[in-house]
């Protein structure tokens, strides 16, 4: 999996959790075995959870200098000036950590995380079209890229002003992982719409899981996409099907707001009545 998705979400109450224990337990570790890069590595990371960036980055160079020049450590390096960058916003710490990217790259050239990680920082910086060329070169390199990867590429599509291109790495995603993420499908639905191609947003529609495809607001989604694309009695069809749902639900339900917003919706889109 991705760094990310294991490494960077985690919540400040995680993070410091017995964090002076840890790193007082990293510590006893060095003094045992002063000459091994991971050690400062790992210890690095841990000055960084604490906001101890002076010592993180002390123990990171400690790290590099031991690795005799192998850029083994670049990846680390790079990951953990970008998550000083967060921090801090420093314009500087981005430019040091697009540097160690640069290096993680030439050493293993093939990594998806690194290629993810000098994307991200090459967004920051702005500029889109050698991020989205690291964005792919991830999804490329990884066995089974995560649905989160696509939603975040697609969003740097969205931003460089090519929402075709977005379309298409969402349903690449489904082409890839063989279905289509709730998330994925939500995020497609929203950019053909919001760029009128509602034809596309049917199609996408169709992919929602069937337990979505019953509930009245869907079918009243559904209804409006098919009078959008002129199959104005596919539509009353589907208005119809709405109301027959929401006649469905137990009265303490039909009293909820949003319940009651659908109907009133309905009741505007319905011609003549339902069978």
């Amino acid at each position: 999996m991705l760094a990310f998705y294991l490494g960077l979400a985690c919540t400040p109450a995680a993070a410091h959790s017995g964090i002076h224990e840890r790193i007082e337990h990293a510590t006893e570790l060095i003094h045992r075995q002063p000459d091994v890069p991971g050690l400062y590595v790992d210890r690095a990371f841990l000055w960084g959870e604490h906001g101890e960036w002076k010592a993180a980055r002390k123990d990171m160079r400690t790290a590099e200098r031991l690795d005799h020049g192998k850029n083994t450590v670049a990846y680390s390096h790079a990951l953990l000036l970008w998550q000083q960058y967060q921090e801090q916003a420093s314009p500087d710490t981005l430019l040091e950590a697009l540097r160690h990217s640069n290096r993680a790259i030439e050493h293993a050239p093939s990594n998806a995380n690194t290629h993810l990680l000098r994307g991200r920082i090459l967004h920051a910086m702005g500029d889109l079209d050698k991020a989205l060329v690291d964005y792919q070169a991830a999804i490329d390199k990884t066995r089974r890229p995560h649905a989160d990867l696509y939603l975040e590429t697609a969003r740097l599509w969205l931003e460089r002003g090519s929402p075709n291109k977005a379309l298409a790495t969402l349903e690449a995603s489904v082409t890839r992982l063989g279905d289509a993420t709730v998330p994925v499908t939500r995020m497609a639905m929203d950019i053909a719409e919001e760029h009128d191609q509602p034809g596309t947003a049917l199609a996408w529609w169709s992919r929602l899981p069937e337990v979505l495809r019953t509930l009245p607001n869907e079918l009243l989604h559904n209804g409006d996409l098919l009078t959008q694309t002129g199959k104005t009695d596919a539509a009353q069809e589907a208005y119809c099907e709405a109301i027959r749902q929401l006649d469905r639900l137990p009265a303490w339900r039909q009293q909820k707001p949003n319940i009651q917003g659908v109907d009133r919706q309905l009741k505007k889109r319905l011609h003549g009545s339902c069978h």
